[in-house]
């Protein structure tokens, strides 16, 4: 099978200017994985390695890890290969357009630490299960073999399985090998299991770049924005390969901002400019409290009125010409008041404040000129206007006084509510008699079970189980694969592994068609989904 072109639209190098101003050595992305610190470890994935290595371990289905190129397909592959899987021999290669059946049986000897020759690597595989292990052939790139390698490999894995050797597989190739790979041979749907790589979440893409520049020797925080982070996964897709491609491409731009000569002249002038921006409020504020200290200094209404009125009643002296008609009144008042009155005069036109009323008292029986004794009087006080509360603080009283309506719970969808438990497919296999999920979940977890058919729509297991005819000895129950509904149909339960394997041979022809393979209740009676009541009542 050819391995398709990638464009390489970018490059994964930074400019020295960009290493410069990290700091660092040497380049951070590359193509290939180096050693095993290089590969980037994530929850998402972790995932992923356990489910592998629980169907290595349990299943009979030959297994693919499909994405697109440069997807992260190595990076998975190395992390497995550090796994620890029990009972299982993994046996690790790499795929090239030459290889055929003869040169991957070399490889697998290097492992095997055997003579090179098929029959020797016969009996190296089968010694192994005399120790309860497994052999597991996992070849990365495998989109790099040719049909007929591939071919080969699976009627290799048939003769092995006619003398009683269990050789599991596992694929990691470009997406499409799998339905390629039943294209050319006898492989049906159900004997296959695929795995997709999942696309990386701007907050993998943000933890991704930071390790690699950990790698790559920085110990700092990268500090590229958040749109930055958003731009490389619009534009990269999630693929890893497209992530390194579009992260040079930002960081690049951030540092060419960041050494930019208007950017350091902006902050030469930060300084500055504040400095002025804090005088010119300082200078704002000073100006408002020279115009609220004249404002004080203006006298009162009713003081200006009595003021002009004491004026108008003071008659000028003709011996002396006087400035204005002030001393004239502090003149006569001195004259004609005696000194301890005289000093009240004085403070009518010394102290002029605002809001006090004037009082001038006037003791001296005998009037010197007619003109004094029509003093003026202070016109009283007026009662200050009842204020009443602003229309705004109103308001808010009132709404302060309204409850606030009670938030209402969010909905919640649970993994359970994209099964469809009452479809009429359903409902009809217990009609038959077939037990359910529930029966399953009740069984010992130690014994073992053939699984025949899988699905997505229940109605095909309904449409199976009428041909073959099966009753209370068979049962179904509903999990979730690839985020969508699927339902599986188990057949009879064994007390081991082995019964099971062979109970297969003694199955009815078409049961046998449909290549039926041995799973422990227990891997079965962790993927099983019951409704939300019946899940609630089994935890």
């Amino acid at each position: 099978m050819a391995k398709k072109n990638i464009d390489h639209k970018h490059t994964l190098n930074l400019s020295q200017q960009a290493l410069d101003f990290y700091h660092l050595q040497q380049q951070v992305f590359s193509a290939k994985i180096v050693d095993d610190k290089q590969a980037y470890s994530d929850t998402s994935f972790d995932h992923l390695i356990d489910n592998l290595k629980h169907h290595l371990q349990f299943s009979e289905l030959i297994l693919f890890v499909e994405g697109i190129a440069s997807s992260g397909k190595s990076t998975l592959f190395h992390r497995l290969l550090k796994s620890d899987i029990d009972n299982i021999l993994l046996l690790p290669l790499q795929a090239e357009s030459s290889d055929t059946l003869t040169s991957l049986q070399k490889k697998i000897a290097v492992h095997l630490k055997s003579p090179t020759d098929n029959h020797d690597i016969h009996e190296q595989l089968k010694n192994l299960q005399l120790f309860d292990q497994s052999a597991a052939l996992i070849i990365d790139n495998a989109q790099q073999l040719s049909d007929e390698c591939f071919v080969e490999i699976l009627d290799f894995q048939q003769q092995l399985e006619a003398d009683g050797i269990h050789l599991k597989l596992l694929f990691f190739a470009d997406t499409g090998t799998a339905a390629h790979l039943i294209d050319i041979s006898y492989l049906q749907e159900n004997q296959l299991f695929i795995q997709l790589v999942p696309e990386l979440t701007n907050k993998q893409i943000a933890a991704f770049i930071q390790h690699c520049f950990s790698h790559a020797g920085y110990t700092d925080a990268i500090d590229l924005s958040h749109e930055a982070i958003i731009q490389i996964e619009k534009d990269s897709g999630g693929n890893i390969y497209q992530v390194m491609q579009q992260a040079v491409v930002q960081i690049e731009k951030h540092v060419h901002k960041q050494l930019a000569p208007t950017s350091r002249f902006n902050k030469k002038l930060l300084l500055p400019i504040g400095f002025i921006i804090l005088l010119f409020i300082i200078f704002a504020a000073m100006q408002t409290l020279q115009q609220g200290s004249s404002l004080k200094q203006t006298p009162a209404p009713a003081f200006a009125e009595y003021t002009n009125k004491a004026k108008a009643l003071t008659p000028a002296p003709t011996s002396e010409p006087l400035t204005d008609n002030t001393q004239a009144l502090e003149k006569i008042s001195a004259k004609n008041v005696p000194q301890e009155n005289n000093v009240a005069a004085q403070n009518i036109t010394i102290e002029n404040q605002p809001n006090e009323t004037p009082l001038i008292e006037n003791n001296d029986t005998t009037p010197t000129t007619p003109q004094t004794t029509d003093n003026p009087t202070t016109p009283a006080a007026l009662p200050a206007p009842a204020v009443s509360p602003a229309p705004a603080a109103q308001q808010k009283q009132v709404q302060a006084s309204k409850p606030e309506p009670e938030a209402k719970p969010l909905k919640t969808i649970t993994p359970t509510a994209r099964i469809n438990f009452n479809h009429p497919a359903l409902q009809s296999l217990q009609q038959i008699g077939i037990k359910d999920g529930q029966w399953l979940m009740q069984q010992n977890p130690k014994h073992w079970t053939l699984q025949v058919l899988g699905a997505h729509d229940p109605a095909t297991l309904l449409t199976f189980a009428k041909q073959q005819k099966l009753t209370a000895d068979s049962a179904w129950f509903a999990s979730l694969r690839n985020d969508k509904a699927w339902y599986v149909l188990v057949h009879r339960l064994y007390s081991n592994r082995d019964t099971a394997r062979q109970a297969i041979g003694r199955l009815p022809e078409g049961l046998q068609k449909a290549r039926p393979w041995a799973k422990s209740m227990g891997s079965i009676q962790k993927q099983i989904k019951l409704p939300d009541t019946q899940q609630t009542q089994t935890r």
